[in-house]
């Protein structure tokens, strides 16, 4: 037994033991605490001084580099003993006294973090340090494709992003997922590429003034219109800003946008519904018109980007008894004429350049023919794909698609839809889908499922893929179960291909 005393040689009067990362804290005495440990994620400790004073929970930097006498944190793990019977519970130091390397906080190299880029092994940077956020993606408010974006990235906007949007709660729900603290290496190799990105952006001002989009920065958008599709969708027209024309977006890629709360930032994924065709590769002969409304208004403009704004076709999910509504559906809806709002993009991890050419998660491959299962407003990044194919000279690509919706006003873009359903050389099938018809519906009733998946898309085939896209409830318990049985019962591991749209 003895004394301690804290960095003003006050005295340690008291010691504070935490089992669940500091939610509730122990009164420290000679005897193990009640709670149990065994499951808990790791021991905490931290000390009051006579003032009452205690660490803080993270250490703060200054130039001296003193006073940062945080939180200490313990991890238990077991290991087997020589006895087949028996187990050892060690408990990890962040590091290990002197050389040695057994500390549960491990210095990640760069090669580890490129690695971990996938949605079932995610791995992060942020402030040198480096986070495992597999478990986050499925509840991320902004959605997995704002944290895949990051995934296996070894630079200095995934902090610089982090900071932009997140609050002190994500801070302290990040530091949960920690793994370790990137390498001195790594850590210059960090340094180097922004100072090189920040010389690049200086010297390429001319060009960054005809594209918008950069996937790490953000950037305002000014809404200068807004057109009622039905009771509960609105056609959203956005300025992109100065004397910028070319938005620069993917086929099937989709743009974040970004509204600031008091004390963060709400962040969603939308797929734009105009632009549809981008200027590279086109020729002004070649250029085609669609119509975003009736003739008689005017509203009829090119598909090719250059125009300086885009669209977004957004169905609103308004608050009722059952739950809460969508909260950025909810905010665009109401946000006035003139109002901006924040931009960066792209993401996803499809995209189409054309022919039956698609990159999925970083690979090319090749298709001849495309399933699309869509359902509610996930018929805006299969619309993309479908204008681009029936736009583009000489893309033969097959298409099949079955949209689902409860009621015929439900179906979102309806009157773009129709020309492509009068297709008369039979490259593309519309199939819709209705939980809630009237008598005169002449199109398929009730729920999507596996007979009608199997009669209506293309058959597996390694020159065949399905994409899929819509909510939870039509993907996960019907659309996908049912292409799996069916990609086991009738292909080859090799056959086919499926995938999600919203990635």
């Amino acid at each position: 037994m003895g004394y301690a005393y804290d960095g003003g040689g006050h005295e340690v009067q008291r010691v504070e033991v935490s089992v669940d990362d500091g939610k509730t804290w122990l009164y420290c005495l000679r005897r193990f605490p009640d709670a149990p440990i065994r499951h808990g994620n790791n021991i905490t400790v931290r000390c009051f001084n006579v003032f009452k004073n205690t660490q803080p929970r993270e250490p703060g930097w200054n130039i001296v580099g003193m006073m940062n006498n945080c939180w200490y944190v313990l991890r238990p793990g077991i290991v087997d003993d020589k006895d087949p019977k028996e187990a050892t519970l060690v408990f990890w130091h962040p590091t290990e006294v002197g050389s040695g390397d057994e500390g549960w906080m491990k210095p990640s190299v760069e090669s580890q973090i490129a690695e971990a880029k996938h949605k079932d092994d995610c791995w992060i940077m942020v402030d040198g340090k480096v986070y495992d956020a597999t478990s986050v993606l499925e509840w991320h408010s902004g959605g997995a494709a704002a944290i895949l974006g990051h995934a296996g990235q070894v630079h200095q906007e995934t902090s610089d992003e982090f900071a932009g949007i997140h609050d002190d709660y994500d801070y302290q729900k990040l530091k949960e997922c920690a793994l370790g603290t990137v390498t001195d290496k790594a850590a210059n190799f960090i340094k180097q590429n922004a100072e090189q990105a920040a010389k690049k952006a200086t010297e390429s001002g001319d060009a960054q003034s005809k594209i918008i989009l950069e996937k790490h920065r953000w950037q305002p958008v000014r809404m200068i219109a807004m057109r009622e599709v039905s009771k509960d969708t609105r056609t959203c027209r956005f300025q992109l800003p100065g004397n910028i024309k070319v938005l620069g977006l993917g086929t099937c890629q989709h743009v974040e946008i970004g509204f600031h709360l008091e004390n963060r930032m709400l962040v969603r994924s939308y797929t734009p519904t105009k632009p549809l065709l981008s200027l590279q590769g086109i020729d002004e002969s070649d250029k085609m018109w669609v119509a975003n409304g009736s003739p008689e208004d005017g509203t009829e403009r090119s598909s090719v980007d250059g125009e300086g704004m885009f669209d977004l076709t957004i169905k609103t999910y308004f608050p009722d008894q059952d739950q809460p509504g969508g909260a950025m559906s909810n905010i665009l809806d109401c946000v006035p004429i003139g109002e901006e709002v924040e931009m960066k993009g792209s993401t996803g991890e499809i995209e189409y350049h054309g022919s039956g050419e698609f990159t999925i998660e970083g690979q090319r491959r090749d298709f001849t023919r495309v399933s699309l299962v869509l359902g509610g407003s996930g018929i805006t990044p299969g619309y993309s794909l479908i204008t681009r194919i029936w736009l583009t000279k000489g893309d033969k690509t097959q298409l099949r698609v079955v949209d689902a919706n409860r009621t015929e006003s439900d179906i979102l873009l309806r009157d773009e839809l129709v020309q492509f359903e009068r297709d008369p050389q039979g490259q593309l099938q519309f199939t819709h889908v209705l939980s809630h018809t009237i008598d005169t519906w002449q199109g398929e009733k009730g729920y999507v499922n596996e007979e009608i998946l199997q009669r209506c898309l293309f058959a597996p085939d390694e020159s065949n893929v399905d994409f899929l896209c819509g909510p939870s409830r039509l993907i996960q318990k019907a659309a996908l179960p049912a292409l799996k049985r069916k990609l086991s019962s009738e292909t080859t591991p090799s056959d086919g291909q499926c995938a999600d749209l919203r990635s």
